[in-house]
């Protein structure tokens, strides 16, 4: 991408991202009339408010962050840092989340993958929506494997 914005005839900016949320934050908030450096700005702002989550499976036996995880286990973490881990997908979700401090948030956007049913989500979502109510909640499927869900919060 560096490259080709180097290359480029029409002024071209790159804007680094490392996760899935805090690209689609960085697009969405492109403004199609600005410049390319008012928009690297706007974009790269825009993505740093992204906290990012990831519900996944543990690969072995640890203790990190004060967290207890088997091998096996579903876990969550916060920008890559273990924040929790349970026997199922929902309990690290709602932990990662208050942990992440998503009541102070205005967005929650989830993306379910991993074999996970439509059906499945979306009950976790209905959940995730009681207790955060004050909270928009959005449930989009990501297919993403090894990943159950990959969570923005902004």
């Amino acid at each position: 991408a560096r490259q080709a914005a180097e290359m480029s005839e029409i002024p071209a900016k790159v804007v680094p991202t490392k996760t899935l949320p805090q690209g689609i934050s960085a697009a969405i908030s492109f403004n199609f009339g600005g410049s390319a450096d008012e928009n690297a700005q706007m974009m790269s702002e825009s993505m740093q408010r992204v906290i990012t989550g990831e519900i996944t499976t543990s690969t072995r036996n640890v203790t990190l962050n004060g967290v207890s995880v088997r091998d096996g286990q579903n876990i969550g973490l916060i920008n890559d840092q273990l924040a929790g881990a349970g026997d199922d997908v929902e309990s690290p979700l709602m932990a990662l989340l208050e942990k992440a401090g998503a009541d102070r948030h205005e967005l929650i956007t989830l993306y379910f993958g991993n074999g996970l049913s439509e059906a499945d989500a979306g009950a976790i979502a209905d959940r995730i929506r009681d207790t955060y109510a004050s909270q928009q909640v959005d449930l989009i499927p990501g297919n993403q494997p090894h990943y159950d869900f990959v969570v923005g919060i902004e």
